[in-house]
């Protein structure tokens, strides 16, 4: 089952092809494990002519990008299929902290409340894992030291891009093309005075690329001595 797009960017479900993406509870969720972290999808992305890696018509239209859209009854139909993958991902464990990744769109926030449907005994907190600034970022990449005279020319780079901009905005790993650049950079923090009293952790992310994010944030959580941590996205890396 896939998705068709109109000349008008317009997003439809169809169930008689696997185009862009694949919805079939067969082949879902499709799991990566990235050094400890075993990061499961719902639905799996495939690759395309003029698509890049952060991204697929679905969740463009899903967030009003990039003049996609999708009405609520397309949205309906995929609903069966988005359960009963969720069913087989979460497989009966007992999460106690649903912590979905900062984005500047609300889809993680969603996708999470329809998680906490199958894991009564959780809850879902926000304010855990913040975005970066530029300014925390340029700091960030300033104090590391970098063996490779390749990769350094790339951090300059970078950093003078950076520079121009408000050093309060926040800092986004879509504006970085580069993948070596990607694994160098933590893009989220801890909140101040974080006290997380959990043990069972779930990270919610809408989408996995480099998978550098859903990274940071385990790696933050294992700092504060919790080992039982696992990663749910909604659209799989590409395949």
């Amino acid at each position: 089952m896939g998705i068709d797009v109109t000349d008008n960017k317009e997003v439809t479900f169809n169930n008689s092809h696997q185009n862009l993406l694949d919805t079939s509870t067969s082949k879902n969720p499709s799991i990566k494990r990235r050094h400890g972290l075993i990061i499961q999808s719902v639905f799996r992305r495939k690759r395309h002519r003029g698509h890049t890696q952060d991204g697929n018509p679905l969740i463009h239209a899903l967030k009003g990008n990039h003049a996609y859209s999708i009405n609520k009854q397309e949205i309906v139909k995929f609903l069966p299929y988005f359960y009963e993958i969720i069913d087989k991902a979460l497989n009966e464990k007992d999460y106690n902290l649903i912590l979905p990744l900062p984005s500047s769109h609300r889809i993680n926030e969603y996708f999470a409340r329809r998680i906490l449907r199958k894991c009564p005994e959780a809850t879902i907190e926000q304010g855990f894992l913040e975005k970066k600034t530029v300014h925390d970022v340029i700091s960030d990449l300033e104090s590391l030291v970098i063996p490779s005279n390749n990769l350094k020319k790339e951090v300059r780079h970078l950093l003078n891009q950076l520079n121009k901009a408000p050093a309060g905005k926040h800092f986004s790993m879509k504006d970085v093309r580069n993948h070596r650049l990607r694994k160098i950079i933590q893009p989220i923090k801890l909140a101040n005075n974080l006290d997380i009293k959990a043990n069972r952790v779930l990270l919610v992310d809408d989408l996995l690329a480099s998978g550098t994010t859903l990274l940071t944030a385990y790696n933050l959580l294992k700092s504060k001595d919790i080992d039982d941590i696992s990663a749910i996205c909604l659209f799989s890396g590409l395949n």
